[in-house]
Order: structure tokens, then C-alpha cells, then sequence
């Protein structure tokens, strides 16, 4: 695996758990050969200020300033896609911690035995192939498409939507390879921005998808087996 210009951030205030973060990113970057840049932060308001695309960022909840949850909100505001681990000495911060681009939450004292696997399992993730759509469009940034015959509506994650003169079956040619699924034959959603499968249909990033009752079970599967790998426990 080899991965161009990544940059993890590293932000905590305590020197001694930025500098431990730090020895893991290098030896998963040692032993993964994955070429990486890291960028460490004292505090919150250092990465908000900070004039370079994070791709990764190990963050501290509790922090002078801008704590972990403001850094994270404000990154979400400015559309930033930053993907986030959160470090903290709280556990009963959990539950609060998670949302849109976090991927997962270490207690400070597990780093060692916890740090290394969410970090290789984020990493994996990172790296998942894309491809371009008409018009420059990278799959990655596509939450589903519609079909509205002759055309494809695009939605994405920032929840603005294109019209692309092209059929979704020509679409589903190049996204079925990157991590898309078709759940509907008006549809195709990726799994990467999947959240579950009900009733009503896929939800994928506050919207829900139809899902035919014939693909059904197929789709909880692909759901599942991508969820295992990629969702960020260990």
C-alpha cells in the first residue's frame, strides 16, 4: 500500500501523549510502508489555523480553546474532511464523541494496545480507490445517485446535487468497483456514507434510500462486511 501526501494531525496538549502518538504513526508507517506527513498541535485552535488539507487527525477531547468537539464542528462548517480518532482520558465523553467524519475513540489509557489497529483500520479506509465522474466529479465525495432518466442526479456530502447527462447504468459500470452498491434500479448508494439498512430504506448521510425488496438482503450483507472492515473498532 502506498499512499501520496497524507497528512496526519496530532493534537493534545500534554507533549508526552503527542509524542507517544507520534512513535505509532511512525511505526505503522514503517511497517505498512505508507509515506505520510504528521503535523502536531498543542491545541484546538492551532489545527483550525493550520494552512494545510488534514487527512487524518488524533484529537484530544479536553483542551484549553477550542476543545476536540468545537475543532470538529467548526471543520464541518468550513467542509473540511478531516477524519477523526478521539483521544481523551474520559470515557463517559463516548457517546458525545461521535458523528460525521469521526472514525473512532481511544481512552488515552489504551493507547498502545487500541491506537495502532483503529489507525491501520483508517488508513485502509483512506486509501480506498476512487475514480472521476463527467465534469472532474471524484466518487469519494458522492453520497448516492438517483436516476432520472435521461439524466443521473448526483448527490454529495455536502449536500449540494448535479444533474449528469449519463445513465445510471454507465454510472454503476465505474462506481460498482469503488465501494458503490445498487440497492434500487433507480439508485446507488456508497458504502462509505452508509449508516444502516431499516424498513424505509438505506439511510447514507441524513438521507433515505430505497431499497427493492429483492436486493434487499444482498445489500445488509455488502453493508456489513464493509462495516466489519472499515467501521473503526478493535
Amino acid at each position: 500500500m502506498y499512499m501520496d501526501d497524507l497528512m496526519i494531525g496530532i493534537c493534545d496538549d500534554e507533549p508526552w501523549i503527542r509524542k507517544k502518538i507520534r512513535e505509532i504513526c511512525e511505526h505503522i508507517q514503517e511497517v505498512e510502508k505508507i509515506k505520510v506527513s504528521l503535523a502536531e498541535f498543542a491545541n484546538g485552535d492551532e489545527v483550525l489555523s493550520f494552512g494545510r488539507k488534514i487527512d487524518l487527525l488524533i484529537l484530544d477531547i479536553e483542551m484549553p480553546g477550542s476543545n476536540g468537539f468545537v475543532v470538529r464542528e467548526l471543520l464541518q462548517v468550513r467542509k473540511e474532511d478531516a477524519m477523526i480518532i478521539y483521544v481523551t482520558d474520559h470515557d463517559e465523553w463516548m457517546g458525545d464523541s461521535f458523528g460525521i467524519n469521526v472514525y473512532g475513540f481511544v481512552p488515552k489509557r489504551l493507547l498502545e494496545c487500541k491506537l495502532e489497529c483503529i489507525l491501520k483500520s483508517a488508513l485502509q479506509r483512506l486509501s480506498r480507490p476512487s475514480v472521476e465522474l463527467a465534469d472532474g466529479i471524484d466518487s469519494s465525495t458522492v453520497v448516492y445517485v438517483k436516476a432520472e432518466t435521461p439524466y443521473c442526479r448526483i448527490y454529495f456530502r455536502d449536500r449540494h446535487d448535479e444533474m449528469l447527462r449519463v445513465g445510471i447504468d454507465s454510472l454503476a459500470e465505474k462506481l460498482l468497483s469503488v465501494d458503490f452498491i445498487r440497492v434500487h434500479r433507480s439508485y446507488l448508494v456508497n458504502l462509505k456514507w452508509m449508516e444502516q439498512v431499516t424498513e424505509q430504506g438505506v439511510a447514507a448521510f441524513g438521507s433515505v434510500v430505497p431499497v427493492s425488496r429483492r436486493l434487499k438482503s444482498q445489500v445488509k450483507k455488502a453493508f456489513m462486511d464493509y462495516a466489519r472492515k472499515y467501521a473503526g473498532f478493535c
